[in-house]
């Protein structure tokens, strides 16, 4: 159905809060932003901004969702099922690099904010992005079950795998694009599938029994 002007004003408004926004947060962080920064950034009166969005809140999770979606799909058209398993977490990594690199802001707010943001908020940023989350988390998962079967991996939790993986690979990412130094993609890849697939030790470790 053909959108009416209003409909295409509307979705031009959202569309000019949710950059502002983007931008007032990069700068001043979820916490110290306000609605009214948001309004003045956008050069819209404070009661259109509250006319499309509740609060700063719901623009906040609108913004990070449609942010995720971007890496979501990282992940989906990088990955290449006829690879072997280690090469396909190769590719991923690098591909979801050069996104983070291209998006450095998204990496600031994914890695500063989450320390000041309301509990109960974290919650529902969690409950919106949901299926974004559990799919990239459900890929490297699949991934490392696929190696365990091919003999790549040895027997281990996949959803663990995982869970370290974007964790070690997150804040290496982030060091990285924060460096002034050039930064050699493929030799820090290595050093992430290293420490992560070959561990850290040079003795070896036993499990404690707490």
């Amino acid at each position: 159905m053909k959108k009416t002007k209003k409909e295409k004003l509307d979705e031009f408004k959202r569309e000019m809060i949710l950059d502002a926004a983007w931008s007032v947060f990069t700068r001043k962080g979820f916490k110290e932003a306000t609605m009214n920064d948001i309004a003045e950034e956008a050069q819209f009166a404070l009661g259109t901004i509250y006319r499309i969005f509740k609060n700063k809140e719901d623009i906040f999770q609108t913004l990070l969702k449609l942010k995720l979606k971007g890496v979501h799909d990282i992940y989906l058209q990088s990955d290449d099922p006829s690879l072997n398993p280690m090469e396909r977490i190769r590719i991923i990594l690098k591909e979801t690099y050069n996104y983070y690199h291209d998006n450095p802001q998204l990496l600031q707010i994914l890695n500063f904010d989450r320390w000041v943001i309301d509990k109960e908020f974290i919650k529902n940023i969690r409950s919106t992005c949901k299926d974004e989350f559990t799919e990239m988390r459900s890929m490297i998962m699949d991934i490392v079950k696929n190696g365990i079967q091919e003999g790549y991996f040895r027997e281990i939790e996949s959803d663990r795998v995982a869970l370290v993986l974007k964790g070690v690979a997150t804040e290496f990412f982030w060091d990285s694009i924060l460096s002034d130094e050039e930064i050699d993609i493929e030799e820090l890849i290595d050093e992430i599938l290293f420490m992560v697939m070959n561990g850290i030790g040079s003795v070896s470790y036993k499990k404690s029994n707490y």
